[in-house]
């Protein structure tokens, strides 16, 4: 009865088929496989489906960031100034893990390259493959140039 069965349903996958399915190879056969792609399209393909960090994202995370730099010429007493950051994101973490000074700002005190780092550690985006640093220039404005920013936004406003 069983053998019946097992018989009736291999009838009917193949009938479903149309019948004309391939032989399947015997085992033991060492007749390699052809492949019908390149390693090197296998590569492209891999690439091309890794979820890559959003630029929007990033770019208002570093403008974030670059905002609270500034609060750091009066917590660390930042003197005004301009100059890069590399900034880390981390994919996986889907955040700013990492901050390297451009050689502008290495003259400062620890506690001022310290504000400037925290400034952007922990900003965050979607969660991507890979890490991916980007650099951004800071401006630490003076008091005058803040004030001056300050008013113009007001004047805009009426």
């Amino acid at each position: 009865m069983r053998s019946l069965i097992t018989s009736l349903t291999v009838a009917l996958a193949l009938t479903a088929c149309g019948g004309k399915g391939k032989p399947a190879e015997e085992p033991g056969n060492d007749k390699p496989m052809e492949a019908d792609i390149t390693d090197e399209e296998v590569e492209d393909y891999l690439e091309e489906s890794k979820v890559k960090l959003d630029q929007e994202a990033a770019k208002i995370a570093l403008d974030r960031g670059s905002r609270k730099v500034r609060q750091c010429r009066t917590t660390a007493e930042v003197p005004p100034g301009e100059g890069d950051v590399e900034v880390l994101f981390d994919g996986t973490k889907g955040r700013v893990t990492d901050v390297i000074l451009g050689p502008e700002w290495m003259t400062l005190p620890d506690n001022a390259q310290a504000c400037i780092k925290k400034s952007y550690v922990g900003e965050i985006v979607p969660p991507f493959d890979g890490e991916e640093k980007l650099t951004t220039t800071v401006k630490i404005p003076s008091k005058e140039e803040e004030e001056a920013e300050q008013k113009k936004k007001e004047e805009e406003k009426k």
